[in-house]
This record gives structure tokens, sequence and C-alpha cells, in this order.
């Protein structure tokens, strides 16, 4: 979607993944391990490698045509289940913030991994990322992604 505003165009990718998100990030995904002739490497555990192959079969059916090549902004918010032990009064709400693990930085590093070569080049295009974690009646991850190209850039910044 191409919208125009205040004289520069952006483009604007937004979806919404219906799933209960997985708790498993990159941080905790990750392990010491020893190669072939003894070398220590920090590798992914099977635990995170089925969260990195489940992040990447969620986001497939939403990938645009082609990938962004210009600056990008991202905001990410994960919906987890509502706690069992939480206040009726809390239940009743839409959603509730998430204070507890697993961490924002976390859990943004892995979908930005997998989103990485099929939704952008390289998610050093990300100048700007927003993460929010809630507690919500509806689960799933919500992702907008604003592209906005070089030459309104100085525009848009300013």
């Amino acid at each position: 979607m191409r919208s125009k505003r205040k004289g520069f165009t952006m483009r604007i990718k937004e979806f919404f993944i219906d799933c209960v998100p997985p708790r498993t990030t990159h941080q905790s995904g990750s392990q010491i391990m020893v190669g072939k002739y003894g070398k220590r490497f920090v590798g992914q555990n099977a635990k995170g490698r089925a969260t990195k192959q489940e992040l990447q079969a969620l986001v497939l059916p939403h990938k645009p045509i082609a990938p962004y090549t210009d600056a990008l902004r991202v905001e990410i918010t994960y919906r987890f289940p509502m706690r069992k032990n939480e206040k009726a009064a809390l239940k009743r709400l839409a959603a509730i913030p998430c204070t507890k693990r697993p961490d924002a930085d976390n859990l943004a590093k892995g979908l930005l991994d997998v989103m990485q070569g099929l939704f952008f080049l390289d998610d050093a295009q990300v100048y700007n990322l927003s993460i929010t974690k809630l507690y919500a009646q509806r689960t799933g991850i919500a992702v907008k992604i604003y592209a906005i190209d070089e030459n309104t850039i100085s525009r848009y910044m300013i």
C-alpha cells in the first residue's frame, strides 16, 4: 500500500499472525557448542531451531513480492495469552502490559532475523524499531513495516 502525506511517499506493510507467540527467543535458544576440532562457537539448540522454523512458517504468507531496499521503521506487537491467575477486572480488558519474560529485545531479534531476506535485505535497514508485549484475549503477532524511499527520507527526518 502506498500513502501520500506531506509530500513524501511511504509504503506500508501490515499484517497480523493469529497464533500463540513462541516464548523461546534468539537468546534463550543459543548455547555454546564444540565443533569438530574442539573449537567452541555459539549455536542454536533444537528448541531455538524449532522456534525459528515456526516463525518462518508464520511470516512466509505475508512476505512482499520483493524485499524492501529502503530505510525501514518496524512496529512489532506480541500478544501473549492472559495468565490464569490474573484478576478478573484485568481479564476483561482487551490487553494489559506484559512485564515478564521473554525480553522484548530478544523477541524482536528472532523475528527480524526470520524476516531478513524475505521482507528486507538486511536488518541494518531498520532505523526505528518499536516492540510491545501484551497479555491479550486475542493472541498473535502484529507487524507494521514503513518503508521510506531515499528521495524523501531527508524531508521525513527533519
